[in-house]
């Protein structure tokens, strides 16, 4: 008995489905072509061939999308596998970390007080001596060393204060870290309060923005049922399908 030839077995000699579905959509769109060369249809004839044409290229793309979703299903589900083995473990230490966030908070924002104060202090202190320098070296006469050296010492001695004044305005509340370290940081709300005054402002500001939402809106409204809206003319198109 003589062997089989294997390429008569199943996709012995078949080309790989995405291949066979890309070969039969180049022949549906290379009648395609053919059929629409810009020409308008003026007869049933020509219709009927182009509502089977397109009768093809739905069923084409159907299917080819079909074929997509089979090959695309074990990623999806490998991928979606992987989150749910992984995301309980990332949801605890994310809560762990928010927690040790708000912990943390109090004490720097105490932290972050103390400093400022003890910045002001220092600037105080800093403008105090500057100006008793000031005043020592005025005093001073041209000819008394002796007062002259005194007030050299105090101005030394305001720029000293002043650089450390700088350094406590600078200080920031921290706490050690092991990547880096835990600080303070301000996030900025927007709670919205007055919405004509805000709807004048993006319209100066943001016209572009706020038209295309509008627009979105709109057509929302439209897809629902909604035939009138005011400020838009709702207009009627007839499409095949």
């Amino acid at each position: 008995m003589a062997e089989a030839d294997p390429r008569l077995g199943v996709g012995g000699n078949s080309p790989p489905p995405i291949e066979a579905h890309r070969l039969h959509i180049e022949e549906l769109m290379a009648e395609a072509t053919s059929f629409l060369d810009g020409d308008p249809i003026l007869t049933q004839q020509q219709a009927d061939d182009v509502g089977k044409l397109l009768g093809m290229l739905r069923e084409a793309r159907k299917g080819a999308d079909e074929q997509r979703k089979v090959e695309k299903k074990p990623h999806d589900d490998a991928a979606k596998a992987v989150q749910t083995a992984w995301m309980p473990i990332l949801e605890r230490v994310e809560l762990a970390e928010s927690t040790a966030k708000r912990a943390l908070a109090p004490f720097l924002m105490a932290e972050e007080a103390r400093k400022h104060a003890e910045a002001a202090k220092a600037r105080e202190e800093a403008a105090a001596k500057q100006r008793a320098a000031m005043e020592a070296l005025q005093a001073a006469t041209a000819t008394d060393l002796a007062a002259r050296e005194e007030a050299e010492r105090l101005l030394k001695d305001a720029s000293k204060a002043d650089k450390a004044a700088n350094r406590a305005e600078k200080a920031k509340p921290m706490a050690a870290g092991t990547g880096r370290s835990v600080s303070l940081r301000s996030v900025w709300a927007a709670e919205l309060v007055d919405p004509v005054e805000a709807l004048k402002h993006y319209r100066q500001t943001r016209p572009a923005a706020l038209k295309e939402w509008l627009s979105e809106q709109a057509a929302a409204d439209v897809r629902s049922g909604v035939r009138a809206i005011p400020g838009f003319a709702v207009t009627e198109e007839r499409i095949a399908q």
